[in-house]
């Protein structure tokens, strides 16, 4: 009986080894664009001990060992026949079949609800986006691309508790109007519509609902004669994979249904990237006129394409934070900002990059100085980026600006960028060009405004 004993382990032994010593012959599907898998690590960093080598190793491991697909998948598989559930945390396990991502429930559940500041912040940055396109001849165009669960919410788990509040992208979308900000409000276009518009195992949108959003783009830029989406017939297909599926079921997935225009939107690649999660992609259509620059995330790639048959040039980017300067390095007429909803909060997070609007410098009535500012002044890309530092953050009816007192009297203000990475603290953050200044900054004050009460809260040694 002992030799059966030893025997049985030494099988057990074998059979736990062979995910480790199978990794070098092992190859893995590509990652889905929704999964981050961990890079190998090394014992030394930049010539020195990485002190974290055991627990990265760990994680390299856990995401890179042999059969770790099919495993994945046999597990899955299991799981969701037997279960009805979703054995992994970033995959929801719906009605019918249908697949949804983890990051989108606290935006569904109203647990992810922005405060009144958040969403005044966010407002503040896009406002600031806005003016520079206009003084920049170009217009703005902001898209928030729904999550899936915000469209067929019914599709969701019972246990799941919808909340029937207002969202954060609806509470959004009316400070937009009131600021007179374009954006497109896809939410009541995909409800209204009979058909299905996102993918049953992706995250995203499918091309039909790429298409709607195009259309009511283009209706935003008051261009004429481009291709409504009534006039647009779809060929119906088996070729998409989906993101979610093949987290759950990376070695079994089933292609689900895509539909592609008959008529492909006519450009050109000119760039040499032209893949559809590429960061950067230049296209051209000499048929057409005006200029695009597009931001967007992995919802954009659906779009694009369509975008780009209708503009004479158009430059389309996935970097983050959002560079403006290219407004004027590619000329452009248009520029659109598409963000998915669970992602609003990026944009104070990680805004936008873009010279800060000088105002005309006020003169404060009331010195309450406060000792939690900390100012800041450091070089980056091509800026000087003040920076103040708050704990806390202001109320929608106040105000903050930078006031810039330069060496031979020279005095600016500057309407800065909204930061909050915890929704505790504040970042007042102005990207000033000192090209265009031949003095040196002498002493930089912060003030506030409440109404018609102007403070300095804060301010630099002279």
């Amino acid at each position: 009986m002992k030799i059966i004993y030893r025997i049985y382990i030494f099988f057990v032994v074998c059979i736990l080894f062979i995910p480790l010593l199978g990794m070098p012959l092992y190859k893995q599907k590509g990652v889905p664009e929704t999964e981050e898998k961990a890079k190998e690590p090394h014992v030394l960093d930049k010539g020195k001990v990485n002190l974290k080598y055991l627990p990265e190793l760990g994680m390299y491991f856990e995401d890179n060992y042999a059969f770790r697909d099919e495993l994945i998948t046999i597990n899955g598989k299991l799981n969701t026949m037997l279960l009805r559930e979703s054995p992994l945390h970033q995959v929801i396990q719906g009605k019918e079949g249908w697949l949804f991502y983890r990051e989108t429930v606290k935006d569904f559940t109203g647990e992810n609800k922005l405060s009144n500041e958040s969403l005044a912040y966010i407002t503040h940055n896009l406002e600031l986006m806005n003016r520079y396109s206009i003084a920049n001849n170009a217009e703005l165009i902001f898209v928030i691309a729904p999550n899936k669960n915000s469209i067929y919410s019914e599709k969701m788990p019972f246990y799941f508790l919808e909340d029937k509040g207002t969202s954060n992208a609806e509470e959004l979308m009316v400070k937009l109007g009131e600021k007179g900000i374009n954006y497109v409000d896809c939410f009541t276009e995909f409800i209204k519509s009979n058909e299905q518009l996102y993918y049953k195992e992706d995250t995203h949108w499918n091309s039909k609902g790429a298409a709607i959003v195009y259309q009511e783009i283009m209706k935003k830029t008051q261009q004429l004669n481009f291709q409504t989406f009534d006039g647009i017939s779809f060929d119906e297909m088996k070729n998409h994979s989906g993101d979610l599926a093949e987290m759950l079921y990376p070695t079994m997935v089933k292609l689900e249904t895509d539909f592609e225009p008959v008529k492909k939107p006519e450009f050109v690649y000119t760039s040499n990237d032209t893949e559809p999660m590429s960061e950067w992609i230049t296209t051209e259509n000499l048929q057409k006129k005006r200029k695009l620059l597009f931001y967007r995330d992995s919802f954009g790639s659906a779009l694009y394409p369509y975008l780009a048959g209708e503009f004479e040039q158009s430059t389309i980017s996935r970097l983050i934070p959002y560079d403006f300067g290219n407004i004027s390095k590619t000329s452009a007429d248009v520029v659109v900002v598409e963000i998915a909803e669970r992602n609003l909060e990026k944009l104070i997070m990680e805004p936008a990059i873009l010279p800060a609007a000088m105002k005309q410098p006020l003169e404060y009535n009331n010195v309450m100085l406060d000792s939690n500012i900390e100012i800041a002044v450091r070089d980056d890309g091509g800026y000087t980026i003040i920076e103040a530092y708050s704990n806390g953050m202001i109320s929608e009816e106040e105000s903050i600006y930078l006031k810039i007192i330069f060496s031979e009297g020279t005095e600016i203000m500057l309407d800065p960028l909204y930061l909050s990475k915890d929704k505790k603290n504040s970042t007042f953050r102005g990207y000033l060009n000192m090209e265009l200044f031949t003095e040196q900054i002498m002493q930089i004050e912060v003030i506030k405004t409440t109404g018609d009460e102007v403070s300095l809260i804060g301010c630099t040694e002279e």
